[in-house]
């Protein structure tokens, strides 16, 4: 009895591990049928509540939104998180995943209550703290967001492959600054970053550096030198194929440059590459979504579709915190859409108010609100 026991746990065990791998290849949408064999292998051997069960009802999870699935995995791991011990081991590993899935589905305030739940109980990983720091910049606390990311590549640094995971937060950590507009700052962490980055093997090797000259082009359009962003954005799409995830944010910064050179038609042209692109990415965050609607509406501004900018804006922005960057920029379009076809001045003057208390009143979206009301014959308010 001992050895028939013995060998239902390594086919457990070896089921699990079978999932594992194949979660971790280059297709992981591909694992669900691997993990669902496996979460049945380890219920019967070791419980549906034990910690073997959890890993491979993650894994479940995991293919479901590789997939683009967020509300099967939501379900999938709700229904796993009543079987295991509240704010136990097995739970944080639930949970862990349920932020990731709320996040990228768009719902930050509730990735954040799993994310803080899991640290709280002592089961974070760096991943966890990834997603918490994700998830705060999502809400539009972008100088909270900064912050977390430094915390989470300074607890990154200490582990395995520390380095490889301390460079991807403080990648991300340097979305955060462009938007706040710290481009000093984004200028000596990019140089530094860069470097490091040159020294890491593998896909991190690749993405680090694109990800650091797309937030460096960002920043570079914002203080107004879009022909060097420009440069940086078309070097991005080479290195990484023109395919991707990440060559629909590279082309969605593309066409923002594009209309700040002043070159409308290229401008839509990527961003119909940047929509054409969505096709072949089984799952598009909410976060990269409501870019490429913000990157539509740019360019039916510019070619002064009036109509059709108001009515991107306004049906993006429900999906956005009212303090992101990109939800007052959207305002900030709608007020100038509005102010060219006559209807007043109110939505830019409100904007332009709220940039100021988020941002600051020296901040570039202040300034380019002023500028909007200034073109269009408006007149800030006190």
């Amino acid at each position: 009895m001992a050895l028939f026991s013995g060998r239902k746990q390594a086919r457990a065990e070896n089921a699990l591990r079978q999932a594992e791998l194949v979660a971790a290849g280059p297709a992981p949408w591909r694992a669900g049928r691997e993990a669902r064999r496996a979460v049945e292998h380890c219920a019967a051997v070791f419980g549906p509540g034990a910690e073997a069960t959890a890993r491979a009802r993650a894994l479940v999870a995991r293919a479901l939104r590789s997939a683009g699935d967020f509300d099967g995995a939501e379900a999938e791991l709700r229904s796993a998180l009543a079987a295991v011990e509240p704010d136990g081991a097995s739970d944080g590993t639930l949970r862990g995943e349920l932020a990731v899935v709320l996040e990228l589905g768009g719902r930050a305030a509730e990735a954040e209550q799993e994310a803080r739940r899991v640290l709280a109980a002592g089961h974070g990983t760096w991943e966890t703290r990834q997603w918490l720091a994700i998830s705060v910049g999502s809400s539009g606390r972008h100088r909270e967001a900064a912050e977390l990311f430094a915390e989470a590549a300074g607890h990154a640094r200490g582990l395995p492959d520390g380095e490889t995971y301390s460079c991807k937060l403080r990648s991300d950590r340097l979305a955060q600054l462009v938007l706040l507009g710290r481009f000093a700052e984004v200028d000596e962490e990019a140089v530094e970053l860069r470097a490091r980055a040159a020294r890491l093997s593998g896909p991190t090797g690749l993405l680090v550096p694109v990800a650091v000259d797309n937030n460096r082009a960002l920043g570079l359009v914002l203080r107004g030198r879009p022909g060097e962003a420009e440069r940086l954005l078309l070097g991005g799409l080479r290195a990484v194929g023109g395919r991707g995830r990440v060559a629909v944010v590279l082309q969605i910064n593309l066409s923002r440059t594009l209309l700040a050179l002043g070159r409308v038609a290229e401008a839509a042209d990527a961003v119909a590459a940047a929509r054409m692109l969505t096709g072949g990415v089984q799952a598009l965050p909410a976060h990269d979504r409501t870019a490429l609607a913000h990157a539509e509406a740019a360019v039916l501004l510019a070619r002064d579709e009036l109509a059709a900018a108001e009515r991107q804006a306004r049906t993006t922005l429900p999906h956005l915190a009212p303090a992101h960057h990109r939800a007052l920029e959207l305002r900030t379009l709608l007020g100038t859409a509005e102010l060219r076809r006559g209807a007043g001045s109110d939505t830019l003057t409100a904007v332009l108010a709220d940039w100021r208390t988020h941002f600051g009143p020296d901040h570039h979206g202040a300034a380019a609100a002023r500028a909007a009301l200034a073109d269009a014959g408006g007149r800030p308010r006190a």
